[in-house]
């Protein structure tokens, strides 16, 4: 139960009442209704670094022999998505951009964080649904950062994803879409949160004799040095594992690393608390 309870840092993200957010009901955004507050909307529009080919490729997602064929395709047009744009939205000042890669699907938007995001001048996507597949879920960040600049001016400097460990897929495994995907794209985005998970593209030394073995591919020569310029922030307990990895991606150059100890009460929904959020 013990790395579920740390998991829970992001439903402060997916669960709450649709009343208290003032959730606005309707169709998809365009851009002539630049809706403010919060609401909800769907996508047609695959970005196109989320198509199968591209998203396979970029995410090593084959193995020697595999076909892309084996992999299941995802129908943007039937996910949904819950989205915060503050209500003071100017489009002459260009908001930030906060990706939520939620570990299980959104019954709304958090009302603790609004107002923080509306200070930052900040906006909110999350989707409402948990995909079977982590690399579906990856596809989904892509979309999300590819829609959203065309219905709002959006900091191209400032688009975030945020994510921790997700539940075990059918092969058993646990991935940390909101790392592999920032890793992996971060042109798209220029900077990672993780609430925990953080796993590691290579052998990091544990104590003794002893190594943390590598959990994710390693990210190509260009991809991992555009990284090493973003900021990189974790949200921990005081666990060895993660302490060493934080420590092996300083080592590897990541400049703009930051690790943050939480607690339970402050982040476990319903006793949430904003203060790590700036």
């Amino acid at each position: 139960m013990h790395w579920r309870l740390r998991m829970a840092c992001v439903t402060v993200l997916s669960a709450s009442s649709a009343s208290a957010c003032a959730v606005l009901l309707g169709g998809p955004a365009q851009a002539d209704d630049q809706k403010t507050g919060g609401f909800e909307t769907t996508f047609t529009e695959r970005s196109p670094q989320s198509e199968l080919k591209a998203l396979a490729k970029r995410l090593k997602l084959l193995n020697p022999g595999d076909k892309i064929e084996s992999l299941q395709d995802y129908d943007l047009s039937k996910e949904g998505w819950w989205v915060y744009v503050p209500e003071k939205y100017d489009p002459a000042k260009p908001m930030g951009l906060l990706v939520l890669a939620l570990y299980k699907h959104a019954d709304s938007l958090p009302p603790a964080v609004l107002p923080q995001l509306a200070d930052a001048n900040m906006a909110l996507i999350v989707p409402k649904e948990y995909l079977d597949a982590w690399w579906k879920r990856a596809g989904l960040m892509l979309d999300a950062a590819y829609n959203m600049p065309k219905l709002y001016k959006i900091d191209p400097k400032r688009v975030y994803i945020f994510g921790s460990n997700d539940w075990a897929d059918a092969d058993g495994k646990m991935y940390c879409v909101g790392l592999r995907t920032g890793l992996f794209y971060p042109e798209v985005f220029t900077g990672i949160f993780l609430s925990n998970g953080l796993q590691s593209y290579r052998q990091v030394k544990a104590t003794g004799n002893s190594f943390y073995q590598a959990q994710i591919p390693k990210p190509d020569g260009a991809q991992l040095q555009l990284a090493r310029n973003h900021p990189f922030v974790v949200g921990r307990f005081d666990n060895p594992e993660d302490t060493a990895t934080a420590a092996a991606y300083k080592a590897d150059g990541f400049k703009y690393g930051k690790v943050i100890p939480v607690t339970t009460e402050q982040y476990h929904y319903p006793n949430f608390t904003t203060d790590w959020l700036p």
